[in-house]
Order: C-alpha cells, then structure tokens, then sequence
C-alpha cells in the first residue's frame, strides 16, 4: 500500500521512494512539480477500477492544472520509482501567468480547459487513445518548454539555497551620477 508524501519534507529536500503518493485525486493543489529524475505514475480510479493515466519522467512537470484553474487534483501521483523533483509554487506559476500576453493567458486556459475535458473522457471512457506530452506539444514549443522548466529550477534552488542559509547576500550600492547620491541597490 502506498504511502501519503509528507509535505514537511517535500518542501526540504523533494524526494520520494519508490511506492509513495505524493498526492491524491481531490487534493487541493498547492505546488505542482518537476521530475529531476526518476518515474511518477498518474493513475485515477474509473468504475472502481485502477487505471493508470500516464507514467512522467525526468524533465516533466505534472500538478500544474491545480494551480492554475484552482480546482483540485484531478488524479492521484505515486513515485514508481525513487524520484527527484523541483517543487513549482503557485505563486511561481501566477507570476509568470500575470506576466504573459492577454492572447497567451487565453490560450492557457483553452489549453487546461482540454487537459480538465480529457481527464473526464478517459474516466467516462469515451477516448481510447493514450495522448503523451510529445503528441499534444509541436519540436517549436519543446525549447521553450525546456527553458521555462529550467528557470522555474533555478528559481526553486535559489529559493532553497536562501532558506538553508546557503547563500549569503552582497548589496552594491547604484549611485546616480547626476546626483552623486545612491539611488538604489543591487544584490
């Protein structure tokens, strides 16, 4: 039987054992997540029926509809393996919604909005193909997906670093040269 992850230590060191369950279908979505290595099961229940949705590896990010549409987990993930991941918060993916182009913004809730309708096809089963991440994203939009995940990394490591005291800040004051007086700093 598998394991309820503990979010205490997600939020330390974003590992999982083989077997655990990181969340459950109709858990809020608070954080979604990014697989640094490792293999991640998404599975729901349909008829009283386990039935596996997807297995995810390294480089995929999963949990990410919780937070944007705010509606809970529509399907559970367990480690099907020993895992690694980044912890993507939400505050980290409404930055970047806010931040995006009307037109984008529109197209990622038409986007999501599929993702919710095909979660409740395959559990009213009325689909019988199997749509992976390569299937549904064109080669054009793979790099800029990559690049996204690799800042949202960073970002969390730089987060982490601050928190375990890792790091340590050096402010550089910026002085306007009109003036001769600081008018800023740079860290």
């Amino acid at each position: 039987m598998a394991r309820h992850y503990n979010r205490e230590k997600e939020l330390l060191n974003h590992k999982l054992q083989a077997g655990q369950c990181l969340f459950r279908e109709g858990d809020e979505g608070d954080v979604a997540y990014i697989i640094n290595e490792g293999l991640i099961e998404i599975s729901t229940y349909i008829d009283d029926e386990h039935t596996i949705l997807n297995t995810l590896t390294t480089g995929e990010m999963f949990g990410e509809l919780a937070l944007v549409d705010g509606r809970p987990r529509s399907a559970s993930a367990h480690a099907k393996t020993d895992v690694t991941l980044t912890v993507v918060t939400s505050e980290q993916v409404s930055n970047r919604i806010d931040d995006a182009d009307p037109v984008l913004k529109l197209l990622l809730m038409v986007v999501m909005k599929y993702f919710r309708s095909e979660t409740g096809r395959v559990r009213s089963n009325q689909i019988e193909k199997d749509y992976s991440i390569e299937e549904l994203t064109t080669q054009k939009y793979q790099t800029k997906i990559i690049q996204a995940i690799e800042l949202i990394r960073l970002e969390s490591d730089l987060r982490n670093g601050f928190k375990k005291g890792e790091l340590k800040l050096f402010f550089q004051p910026i002085i306007d040269l009109k003036t001769n007086l600081i008018s800023g700093f740079e860290v």
